[in-house]
């Protein structure tokens, strides 16, 4: 829940950042007098490239890095504790989201913190087939172990995950971009 607070967070600081800086450079280029200076001589921006261009960076032309899949995990390490994926689940009860970019190797390493054996498993639906062939579920691990498990990611869309062991507690969307 933290991760994707600090991500929007991270938009919304871009966002402003990009607005300020097209203002800025909308503010220095309106009191343009048509190229012309005090002097009478004409500003290169006035014969250089398109009317209306100044030397301004155009700052809509960059990708803003934290828009789109690229900013999304190929990889995240989850910890299973009595019942509750404790890092997407903030209860016991509560769906989990895990957030993966489309059609991209992603992999999860899942910690067994508590006493239950528990795993992981991605599944095009609630009930449905594994994701990847079957290649998308984790081995059941006991107590104090570790698994990993990688796949390929569908196209986008909402898909499901949970721990096979305990299907009705330990669940939640698997939203991919």
């Amino acid at each position: 829940m933290a991760r994707i607070f600090m991500r929007r967070l991270g938009v919304f600081l871009t966002l402003f950042l990009v607005a300020v800086l097209a203002t800025a450079a909308a503010c220095s280029s309106s009191d343009d007098d048509g190229g012309a200076t005090d002097g009478g001589t004409e500003t290169p921006a006035a014969t250089d490239g398109p009317a209306g261009a100044t030397d301004a960076p155009d700052v809509t032309e960059e990708p803003d890095p934290m828009d789109g899949p690229d900013d999304l995990p190929t990889s995240l390490q989850i910890t299973a504790v009595d019942n509750v994926f404790k890092d997407i689940q903030p209860s016991q009860g509560v769906f989990g989201t895990i957030e993966a970019p489309a059609n991209s190797e992603f992999s999860v390493s899942l910690f067994n913190d508590g006493a239950l054996p528990h795993n992981i498993a991605f599944f095009d639906e609630q009930g449905g087939s594994i994701l990847d062939d079957g290649e998308a579920n984790g081995a059941i691990i006991l107590e104090a172990e570790t698994a990993s498990v990688t796949f390929m990611t569908p196209g986008p869309g909402t898909y499901f995950f949970n721990c096979t062991v305990h299907p009705l507690e330990m669940l939640g969307d698997f939203i991919v971009k």
